[in-house]
């Protein structure tokens, strides 16, 4: 064997060889580097995405918390003569915010046949980000005649409930370590 390499090296052979095995070993390299792009490419397109869906949330979850304080508001101020009217465009705001929502958050099958009997967009359960400004309206519709001038209590009630609707957004945006991933996957 090493007579047949110093024979190949004397008639120029080994070099070849030599150079053929480097090439070998740079065409791989080149073809793992290359998924490996590829990889990342497609990763972040998906991080990008998430990002984005993030992002649309993110707005929808603001007017929630617009609409929820604007109702806070007009029950701690004197009743303004046109209250009924903002009040129950406040509150079909909050309706309307709530159908937005299950664009983004579906409700969720446990396997119990839970409103079955419904369109599909309201078969399951609602996630409870959904449920806290159920929650709201509820409640709005239920005390819109029993409400007097300075409804402290009404509007500490529904301070909690937009707290913990601001808390389940957090949640469900996980946005810290969204935007890390998409850090790192830029610098690559």
């Amino acid at each position: 064997m090493l007579d047949a390499i110093l024979a190949a090296a004397e008639t120029g052979g080994f070099f070849s060889i030599l150079f053929s095995l480097v090439a070998v070993l740079i065409a791989i390299y080149s073809i793992w580097s290359s998924r490996q792009s590829e990889r990342n490419h497609e990763e972040l397109q998906t991080q990008e995405l998430l990002l984005r869906y993030d992002e649309n949330v993110m707005s929808w979850g603001a007017e929630c918390i617009s609409e929820i304080a604007k109702l806070e508001t007009i029950l701690t101020i004197p009743k303004p003569d046109d209250f009924e009217v903002i009040y129950k465009a406040a509150l079909l705001r909050i309706s309307a915010l709530i159908d937005q929502g299950r664009m983004f958050i579906p409700n969720y099958d446990t396997g119990d046949g839970h409103g079955v009997d419904k369109h599909p967009a309201y078969q399951g359960h609602r996630q409870k980000v959904l449920d806290l400004l159920m929650a709201i309206y509820d409640w709005g519709m239920k005390n819109e005649n029993q409400i007097d001038n300075d409804d402290y209590a009404g509007a500490r009630h529904l301070f909690r409930l937009r707290r913990e609707f601001v808390a389940e957004v957090v949640l469900l945006l996980d946005a810290k370590n969204r935007r890390e991933t998409l850090q790192a996957l830029s610098a690559r």
